[in-house]
């Protein structure tokens, strides 16, 4: 799920910063990280890097005879809990009527429920992804118990998959819309899909995500301004 929280852009680094110091306190902190398509290098932040040379160290401190890197760490991983391929796009400056229309159609899709066990197909890959349900999304905090409503818009799918849409500001250069694609592939599926690319194994419900949400026709764009993938997508075992 996105954590992605309502602060001024000048404030973020350092929210994100204590929540993350919170959560590796209390043992529930989760790690990943991602590579926007605008950089050549992965987007990684000085706490997660921490997090990583840990995971690293005590892996290697369990294994004297052979170097563990974080490729093997993943894979084994994968073997057990699966996958959970994510993906960011941001849609920025556009206009705050188009996406104020998105987020209405996607309330009374939520209101009414009219999405709720329809099935809907990718033209490219033929898969078959079935709406569960639609929610707000709100963050409460697992130490102090703080609550953040109203940060997106959620479609959730029977396979695990889930997409956010989460309106970001409506200044004077428009807004920015962001959509959170996430699909989970079980341990069962396999050595070649879990080592899918991130761009192939999400394909198809990004194709999904935006037919159900109408956002080229709201927004007027055919693509994002970036798209940040993740390479290092651990399952939901952690």
């Amino acid at each position: 799920m996105p954590e992605d929280y309502p602060s001024a852009e000048k404030n973020r680094s350092g929210l994100d910063l204590t929540i993350f110091v919170k959560k590796m306190d209390y043992g529930r902190s989760s790690v990943s990280a991602t590579k926007p398509h605008t950089t050549l290098f992965p987007l990684t932040t000085p706490h997660t890097n921490v997090a990583w040379l840990n995971i690293i160290a005590a892996a290697n401190a369990k294994s004297p005879n052979k170097l563990i890197g974080i490729n093997d760490l993943l894979q084994s991983h994968y073997e057990i809990y699966g996958r959970s391929f994510f993906s960011r796009y941001d849609y920025e400056e556009v206009s705050s009527e188009g996406a104020n229309a998105l987020v209405a159609h996607l309330n009374a899709a939520l209101s009414s429920g009219s999405l709720t066990n329809t099935t809907h197909t990718s033209a490219s890959t033929s898969n078959k992804f079935t709406v569960a349900g639609l929610y707000n999304f709100e963050y409460t905090d697992p130490i102090d118990h703080s609550v953040s409503s109203n940060q997106g818009q959620v479609i959730t799918f029977s396979d695990g998959s889930r997409v956010v849409f989460r309106l970001s500001g409506t200044g004077s250069q428009g807004a920015t819309v962001r959509m959170y694609v996430e699909r989970y592939v079980p341990p069962e599926a396999g050595p070649a899909e879990l080592g899918r690319d991130t761009a192939d194994g999400l394909k198809g419900l990004i194709e999904v995500a935006l037919q159900l949400s109408k956002l080229k026709e709201f927004l007027g764009r055919d693509k994002p301004t970036v798209i940040t993938v993740s390479f290092y997508a651990l399952g939901r075992g952690v």
